[in-house]
């Protein structure tokens, strides 16, 4: 389930907030020596309940029927958490946040902080990413963005991760609300 509230803050601002929830079963998934998970062997006797909540918000500042200076911004926030029920029960959540400027016409320029196993729980230790991007919108149809993230977290060596995504979107689209 997924509510959503949208509200005008005023004629360069908006606001949405929303709210999410999902419930299902969790089931047994054996690790094997070539990996964490053997699928052939899964056991589903008597799976425990699993919850999932969370929340997000997204802020948006552009101003209106500005064509010279081509500034924005907007700022995405999200955390879930999942709890599982049953015999050993746990409460594991993640989160982000990204701020994303506008600077140029068809330049943005973007930065993230990622967190996961707040709270640690034993599917998932504490965890963090740090990342900036770098993307070019030739037009409101493509982008191209460049991606750099250094993970690190307790106990587990750091990495730098980094890709070029290109994004193509083909066909009519519907009407943005904001």
């Amino acid at each position: 389930a997924v509510l959503e509230q949208y509200w005008d803050l005023g004629e360069n601002t908006s606001l949405m907030l929303g709210l999410n929830f999902a419930t299902g079963r969790l089931y047994d998934c054996p690790s094997t020596p070539t990996g964490p998970c053997d699928t052939s062997v899964v056991v589903f006797s008597d799976p425990p309940r699993t919850l999932l909540q969370g929340g997000d918000l997204y802020f948006k500042w552009k101003p209106a029927n500005v064509a010279l200076t081509y500034a924005s911004f907007q700022w995405t926030t999200e955390f879930f958490t999942r709890r599982t029920m049953g015999s050993n029960p746990a409460t594991e959540g993640a989160g982000y946040t990204e701020p994303v400027l506008q600077f140029a016409r068809r330049w943005y320029l973007g930065g993230r902080f990622d967190v996961t196993g707040l709270p640690a729980g034993p599917f998932i230790p504490r965890r963090y990413g740090y990342a900036g991007s770098l993307t070019f919108a030739p037009s409101e149809f493509s982008r191209f963005r460049l991606y750099a993230q250094e993970l690190t977290g307790p106990g587990v060596p750091s990495s730098t991760v980094g890709f070029l995504q290109a994004e193509f979107s083909m066909g009519a689209h519907g009407a943005h609300p904001f």
